[in-house]
């Protein structure tokens, strides 16, 4: 189970047994509170890992009295995760990333008076390739990905 809030104070609660996820979860309840500190019950949402659609172990995780949203996918720091970590959509997604931050730059790659050399730097360094491959060493790859 994995419980996780957006970025900005964002966090992920990896456990086992449900039981102790509400036990942790209250905890971190508790000690916010303590602290002064506002979990925000709109943002946060929980997913079930399984291994076939099959499972329905749906979480009923609560917060001050508040359900939990329980999603199938999201998107943490970054990187889209789904409840059977299936990563063609995040290569598909990852994919039209950089399609969209390259056509942001339309203007400096038609720009004749910058150089091909600082075009390259830009490719390279700073949008495309580093939007496109983010994160591209924890994809598992299938056949029909390639």
């Amino acid at each position: 189970m994995i419980l996780a809030t957006p970025p900005l104070g964002s966090f992920i609660i990896n456990c086992v047994v449900l039981d102790t996820l509400q036990e942790m979860l209250n905890r971190l309840c508790e000690d916010s509170d303590r602290y002064g500190m506002c979990i925000c019950i709109g943002k946060m949402k929980s997913m079930t890992l399984r291994r076939s659609a099959k499972d329905d172990d749906e979480l009923e995780l609560k917060v001050h009295g508040a359900h939990v949203e329980n999603v199938k996918e999201f998107i943490y720091l970054g990187r889209k995760i789904t409840w059977d970590n299936d990563c063609t959509l995040e290569i598909k997604r990852r994919i039209q990333l950089p399609i969209a931050v390259y056509s942001g730059f339309n203007t400096i790659w038609k720009d004749r008076n910058v150089t091909t050399d600082v075009k390259l730097k830009l490719l390279i360094t700073l949008c495309v390739f580093s939007v496109l491959l983010y994160a591209a060493d924890t994809w598992t790859i299938k056949k029909e990905d390639e």
